[in-house]
């Protein structure tokens, strides 16, 4: 999902985990604490393209 828009990797994590809740947050942005399997965190640049490896949680 490295490098896509962050509307492409929403509708490629949905269509396999319809289940999850999807945070958008900036690349240099720590993950809330507290581990939810049904979190997912897709990390953007200011340019809405995903910078780092989605986190589960």
């Amino acid at each position: 999902l490295l490098g896509k828009s962050f509307v492409e990797a929403m509708f490629v994590i949905k269509a396999e985990r319809q289940d999850v809740l999807i945070r958008l947050l900036h690349a240099d942005a720590d993950p809330q604490p507290g581990f939810v399997e049904h979190r997912i965190y897709l990390f953007l640049t200011d340019a809405g393209i995903v910078a780092r490896t989605p986190v589960v949680g």
